[in-house]
């Protein structure tokens, strides 16, 4: 069985100590760390108040639209019919913002594939073109040859 300390020293069964620290490793480590530690707790700060200041501007936005909304709401209906009609609409909103991408993000995959088909009948336009020109020539030499055969021998 082993043991460890908090100062990282090793105790075990038969006796033997090891490891841990003296006072003057403690100094002079401490010594190093203090000028990091100030360094990360600067950047570790900062990096809180950022988050913070954005969290604090993302709530205020909300909250001004929510306060913007509920007063629109108040001005639009006093009734209770009006305001769950406009409850149920608002709860509505999500599911339509999420359909709304989804139809985007299908209205640019139909681009998309209509793009690339068109390119391929441009493509089969051009192949249809030199086929058509290869069949007129055929189509000429069939009919000089059939000229030729109904003409007479001797003529």
């Amino acid at each position: 069985m082993q043991v460890v300390s908090r100062d990282g020293t090793l105790l075990s069964k038969a006796g033997l100590i090891t490891g841990g620290s003296s006072a003057s490793s403690d100094a002079r480590a401490q010594r190093w760390d203090d000028g990091a530690i100030t360094k990360l707790k600067e950047k570790v700060g900062a990096a809180r108040l950022d988050a913070c200041l954005q969290e604090l501007v993302a709530r205020m936005f909300s909250e001004r639209a929510r306060e913007e909304l509920e007063g629109q709401l108040r001005a639009h209906g006093r009734g209770g019919a009006a305001q769950e009609r406009a409850a149920q609409l608002v709860s509505e909103l999500p599911s339509l913002e999420a359909r709304l991408q989804y139809a985007r993000a299908e209205s640019q995959s139909a681009a998309a594939r209509a793009s690339s088909l068109a390119a391929g009948a441009a493509q089969l336009d051009r192949e249809a073109a030199g086929r058509q020109a290869a069949i007129d020539a055929l189509v000429a030499a069939v009919e000089q040859r059939t000229e030729e055969v109904r003409r007479p021998a001797g003529a």
